[in-house]
């Protein structure tokens, strides 16, 4: 991974928990969370982004204060 020490970075996002910027020239994603900026390959980005996803996913799927559909259960409703 070869990081220039002037990228000229493009924001891709700038979230209320982060902020992404892309560097063409390197090829590389700095994701910036207040003091600590992580500079990861598209490869990683993906990768942080996929193992991100199933953790809100397992977090939630654990949730007791969500409804019961949420949970895989299901609910029958008569009229």
């Amino acid at each position: 991974m070869q990081h220039s020490k002037t990228c000229q970075t493009q924001t891709l996002l700038a979230g209320t928990s982060c902020d992404l910027q892309y560097c063409p020239d390197c090829k590389i994603i700095h994701l910036a969370m207040g003091p600590i900026t992580l500079q990861l390959s598209e490869v990683q980005f993906q990768a942080l982004a996929t193992d991100l996803r199933k953790g809100v996913f397992n977090l939630k799927s654990n949730d007791t204060s969500t409804p019961e559909f949420f949970n895989g259960t299901v609910v029958t409703l008569h009229s």
